[in-house]
């Protein structure tokens, strides 16, 4: 259901676009920034949508080890229904892919931090290669997971 939602948000503001792109066609430099601020609108929309759906998955580390508290293929399938969404908007083209991946810490492993970044890049990062990806470590459990679209 929320992918329906939002394909309809996604062709709304598609459509709002088109409209206020083609009804601000004037050839002038206040149309052009007319048409650039109602372009700029609708990848402010999908990116929040994107966003919001990746924060909804509640991702982290249980402490000390590298398991998740969701599960990575719901989150490749999300990105995979967001691809196409974005697509369909048109803003599929210059996403980038920001996670920041929580080292935690243990006495015992003094590798936990390289090996949850190892697993995120292996199980997530390398299925996922139609957009890029910048990864970075935080203090902490976490595993945040966020769009950027230019």
């Amino acid at each position: 259901m929320k992918v329906t939602k939002l394909a309809a948000l996604v062709g709304a503001v598609a459509l709002l676009v088109s409209t206020n792109a083609q009804a601000l066609d004037l050839g002038s430099s206040v149309g052009n920034a007319a048409k650039d601020a109602a372009h700029a609108g609708g990848k402010m929309a999908v990116e929040k949508d994107i966003n919001k759906n990746l924060a909804a998955k509640n991702c982290a580390f249980t402490a000390k080890t590298t398991d998740l508290t969701c599960d990575l293929q719901d989150i490749l399938k999300t990105l995979k229904e967001q691809k196409t969404i974005a697509e369909k908007s048109g803003f599929a083209s210059d996403v980038d892919i920001f996670v920041k991946i929580g080292q935690g810490k243990d006495a015992k492993n003094p590798n936990l931090g390289s090996d949850r970044s190892s697993k995120v890049r292996t199980e997530l990062i390398k299925k996922v290669s139609w957009w890029d990806w910048y990864d970075t470590s935080i203090d902490g459990d976490q595993l945040e997971l966020s769009v950027k679209i230019r």
